[in-house]
């Protein structure tokens, strides 16, 4: 059989930084990780950089460097960075550049290894030979005649501390002691020129040459043979064995991996940036960094997730469905791509073929995919119903039923019968003998428009689960039952079903995760740990986890550990954690042996390895870097005991008091995932505590007060790892000034008492002396004061209980303030006088079915407001209840007539100014209608979720409003559940606040708004409590009024 498009692509998770990223140069020689944790990068007439996670920082020759081709690089003892160039020597301090040549004992000045050995030398090959560094002179190292003055290109010490010498025309050199051992033609190699040397976990010795690779155990050579390397492609290039035991070879033809059983190659149909690798290390956090010819440097951050898209082979991004055979092929259905294998060949690596060209291929998408008893797949097909290949040929399945034969499969399950279960837009349809039958599900239980069924699922009793639209149902071969809200579970969609080592169900849907177990339903969300609540797919894995598929990528939830301890750990897999596609795709999940999950999401395919899912437990390397006096750089030579020769950071500083502005500057290095790094910093003698994580690289700290201090700060990785031991700077001593010192308190202490004791001298002479003045008017004004006194009590005492009465009379006409007594079960009065008496007042009666309802402001407040309100009062009785009139917009129209002739100034009706503002709801028992009219006052209404606020006329009752004015009737629908609001401008107008100003009728907006989810009287407590903790300490400016009616 001849199979379509055959592709060995898989992308891995790689991290490319090229010179737009701040790359010297994109020609890469060299790379090496210093004790800092920091990445150089050595390049091809670049110079060099530093990258710690965040940027990058070039030095070249302009800074002092002694060539900008960097060919290697290495720290000795005291931390200096070492660069081999081809002008010499550079050793680097932090701050400047030392450089060496040929005039200082070199060899050469045209370097391309350098190495630190065990005991702290440096040796440095050069193109005529080695020389030996030790901190002080070089020593030329003549170990052989053959390569005494020849290219050495590679220098390794291996596990036993024996240096090996890389000649680049004579083979490889073993110094032990004093005793030298060369490997050449003679011992087995083809090609003497080495360019590179590893050790692996057996102790045996790699050699890399400029044709071919080479293993050395026990001198017995082994040339190893790299399949698909031809020509130039055979150089080995750079070398190294990974924290697993694996050997890397960077090539011409990009880096191999060998897994033990061969060379697993990693080039750009992996993602690597390119082919040409020249160099590559492997840092302190297990991170692979290749070094390339042209496209800078690129990390390979995990094998952790393996990626299949279309540039990989598939058939389609958009994948729907995975399925793994009992062949362990791997079969992917993509939408609009077909069908799609994905299989291992000999050599280990990865291969896919389509089958979209076949004949009788699917021509649409494939939603589903299931294996029958005789090992065929069963295609859910997009709009077209179900299709079967068996190896050979496609066969589509033909029922004589439109809504099969067209329908959109989404889910195919086989039961314990060998029967297939097709969840598709249309219900749940059975196929056995290669005869269909439709579940039938009466309309009762679920509406015919929610009956499409996502996934059908057998548990352990022979019951089919079915998830739709409207909750799942359960179905026991005879009758239904209907899981929803009522029970705990969800009104919503279900995508998903299954069950773990226990027996319980649990279920994906659009609000998260629900759990039913022992009859009862537990449910999970973003509030626990998920990524996400819509969870399109769900998987229990071999080691007990459950796998969940949402719309931010993957969750694995530790079930064994909840179901036996109610504790709940979600550990979260996205694009930093190498998931390119994290918008997962419903049931598109399968496990195959070996510790691998396969996941279908909007962008390909995801292959999950549970060997290489590594947690990060390398803490960050976290560092001091400055600190600067108000935000600047400064010498604290002056002040400090000692300067740090590689940052610059003081040791014990001691500042005068106008020197308290201080800023720490750090950084805590952790290449694998330097997003996610976070810090934590305590000022000890100043904050009681450490601070929240935060991502900021430095802190200021203004105006300390004097006093002894010391700066600690501490990071965490990307996986939660924090620094056991905190970086720090102490002490730091900020002296006081002199008026805070011991000594001038004690001086100003003595001048104070000696000051205090003569002043009460001169004081009781003068005060003697106007004591007896004062006794004679102080008698004579005491008796007038006592007169007045006793006059303006009297007179006060006669005001306050006219007022008081005036209260009783007022709050007698007034109704109950709780409304649920008259026509509203469900609302609520805010009634709050600014003096004894008030100008606001409100209203209700109820006359042919119909309740009206008023908020009213009257002019003024106090006394003059309070009569005004009693006018309006028996106006609205009159009009209302006595004259019958229902309409708001006649009866605000009949008030204004009346109110101005009450105060029966016709002849100087535009001189008054007396009236009142007014909002009058009248509701209709019968209809439900709400009729609202207003005099300069809104009605604000809740429906459909949403506030709206529908104005009053712009004219107040009385005052220059004429009598013909005629007020405007707003008729609304008012729906169960809908809440209008009318109110005086007493609220909004009060003072306060941070700032002291108006509380404004959009913030009184803002607050109903969000209290809709409360009860009426709730409501009111909310608004007392806004506007006491706005009002505080400020006097209250009005009358407040608020009424909330809700239906």
């Amino acid at each position: 059989m001849a199979l379509g498009h055959v592709a060995r692509a898989q992308l891995l998770d790689y991290r490319a930084y090229s010179v737009d990223d701040g790359l010297a140069q994109s020609q890469v020689l060299s790379l090496y990780q210093d004790d800092r944790g920091a990445l150089w990068i050595g390049t091809n007439d670049g110079g060099v950089s530093r990258y710690d996670g965040r940027s990058f920082r070039n030095y070249t020759e302009a800074e002092g460097l002694a060539d900008n081709h960097v060919f290697s690089i290495t720290q000795d003892g005291n931390g200096n960075m070492v660069f081999g160039t081809l002008n010499g020597l550079s050793i680097f301090n932090g701050k400047t550049f030392s450089n060496y040549t040929t005039e200082n004992g070199l060899v050469s000045e045209r370097i391309y290894k350098v190495l630190r050995a065990h005991d702290g030398k440096i040796w440095i090959g050069t193109s005529k030979g080695v020389s030996i560094w030790d901190g002080t002179e070089f020593t030329p190292f003549f170990g052989n005649d053959s390569i005494a003055n020849g290219l050495v290109f590679s220098l390794f010490e291996d596990s036993n501390h024996h240096m090996w010498v890389g000649s680049f025309t004579a083979g490889a050199l073993r110094v032990v002691d004093n005793q030298l051992k060369l490997f050449g033609k003679k011992n087995g190699l083809r090609d003497q020129r080495i360019r590179s040397v590893a050790e692996d976990a057996s102790g045996s010795i790699w050699l890399g040459t400029g044709n071919g690779l080479y293993k050395l155990t026990e001198d017995i050579v082994e040339e190893i043979p790299v399949a698909g390397l031809e020509g130039m492609q055979m150089a080995v290039n750079a070398m190294f064995m990974d924290n697993r035991g694996r050997m890397w070879i960077a090539t011409y033809a990009g880096g191999f991996c060998w897994t033990g059983n061969g060379f697993r190659h990693i080039g750009s149909e992996s993602g690597l940036t390119s082919e040409s690798v020249w160099t590559f290390l492997q840092d302190r956090e297990g991170m692979v960094w290749f070094g390339t010819n042209g496209k800078g440097i690129c990390g390979l951050r995990s094998e952790r997730f393996t990626n299949f898209d279309i540039r990989s082979g598939l058939a389609g991004d958009v994948v729907y469905a995975i399925h793994a055979d009992q062949g362990g092929n791997i079969w992917v259905g993509s939408e609009d791509g077909g069908l799609s294998r994905i299989s291992m060949n000999k050599t280990g690596s990865w291969e896919i073929k389509n089958l979209n060209d076949l004949p009788d291929a699917p021509e649409g998408g494939v939603n589903a995919i299931a294996e029958d008893k005789e090992g065929r797949l069963w295609l859910g097909l997009r709009r077209a119903g179900v299709a079967t290949w068996d190896g050979k040929r496609f066969k589509h399945l033909k029922f004589g039923d439109e809504n099969i034969d067209g329908a959109d499969v989404f889910h195919i399950m086989r039961d314990r019968f060998n029967r297939m279960w097709l969840s598709t837009f249309w219900g749940a349809c059975v196929i056995d003998n290669g005869k269909a039958d439709w579940v039938h599900i009466d309309s009762s239980l679920i509406p015919e428009d929610k009956r499409q069924v996502y996934c059908s699922f057998e548990d352990q009793d022979g019951s089919i689960w079915l998830a739709t639209d409207n909750g799942v149902l359960r179905y026991n071969q005879k009758s239904f039952q209907h899981f929803t809200a009522k029970a705990g579970f969800t009104d919503g969609r279900v995508r998903t079903i299954l069950s773990d080592h226990e027996g319980n169900i649990w279920f994906a849907t659009d609000e998260g995760v629900f759990l039913l177990r022992n009859g009862n339903f537990s449910h999970f969300n973003t509030s626990n740990g998920l990524s996400s609540d819509k969870v399109y797919l769900m998987h229990f894995d071999r080691r007990g986890y459950m796998w969940l598929g949402t719309t931010k990528g993957v969750d694995k939830f530790n079930v064994l550990t909840y179901l036996a301890h109610d504790s709940i750990s979600v550990r979260h897999y996205g694009k930093s954690e190498g998931l390119m596609g994290v918008e997962c795709n419903a049931n598109a999940v399968e496990e195959t042996k070996g510790g691998y999950m396969w996941f279908g999401t909007v962008k390909g395919v995801a292959r999950y390895s549970f060997m290489d899912d590594f947690r990060n437990t390398r803490e960050p390397i976290t560092r001091i870097l400055n600190l600067r006096l108000k935000s600047e750089d400064f010498d604290w030579s002056q002040y400090s005991d000692s300067i740090n020769p590689i940052t610059g950071v003081p040791v014990r500083l001691r500042l005068p008091h106008d020197m308290r502005h201080l800023t720490f500057d750090y950084e805590a290095i952790s290449l694998l995932d330097p997003q996610h790094v976070r810090y934590s910093y305590i000022l000890e003698g100043l904050d009681n505590a450490w601070s929240a994580p935060t991502e900021k690289h430095d802190i200021p700290y203004p105006y300390i007060p004097p006093g002894e201090y010391r700066f600690n700060v501490k990071a965490r990785n990307g996986d939660g790892v924090w620094n056991r031991n905190p970086a720090s700077i102490g002490m730091i001593l900020i002296e006081p000034p002199f008026w805070l010192t011991t000594w001038f308190y004690v001086v100003c202490t003595i001048g104070l008492i000696v000051f205090v004791f003569l002043f009460i001298k001169f004081r009781e002479r003068r005060l003697q002396q106007e004591k007896r003045e004062l006794e004679n008017i102080v008698a004579e004004r005491t008796r007038e004061v006592v007169e007045q006194k006793e006059i303006i009590e009297a007179k006060n005492k006669d005001i306050t209980d006219s007022i008081n009465y005036a209260r009783r009379i007022q709050e007698a006409l007034l109704p109950p303030g709780n409304l649920e007594s008259q026509a509203f079960s469900d609302s609520f009065v805010l009634f709050r006088p600014k003096d004894i008496v008030s100008g606001d007042f409100y209203w209700f009666g109820t006359r042919a079915g119909i309740a009206h309802l008023a908020a009213v402001d009257c002019t003024g407040h106090g006394v003059p407001g309070a009569f005004m309100s009693m006018i309006g009062h028996n106006l609205l009785n009159q009009i209302i209840l006595e004259q019958g009139i229902a309409e708001p917009g006649e009866i605000l129209t009949a008030l204004n007539r009346r109110l101005k002739k009450a105060f029966n100034r016709s002849k100087r009706e535009n001189d008054t100014r007396d009236g009142m503002d007014m909002a009058l709801c009248s509701i209709d028992s019968k209809t439900g209608q709400l009729m609202f009219a207003g005099a300069m006052r809104p009605l604000y209404m809740f429906a459909d979720n949403e506030l709206k606020e529908i104005k009053g006329d712009k004219q107040p009752i009385g005052g220059l409003t004429s009598d013909d004015f005629h007020f405007t009737t707003h008729r609304l629908d008012w729906a169960e559940g809908d809440a209008f609001y009318i109110f005086s401008d007493g609220y909004a107008d009060q003072f306060g606040g941070p700032s002291g100003k108006k509380f404004m009728s959009k913030k009184l907006r803002e607050i109903i708004t969000g209290m809709q989810h409360q009860t009426m009287q709730e409501q009111l407590k909310k608004l007392v409590s806004e506007f006491e903790s706005w009002k505080g300490k400020e006097v209250q400016v009005d009358d407040v009024l608020v009424m909330g009616v809700r239906r």
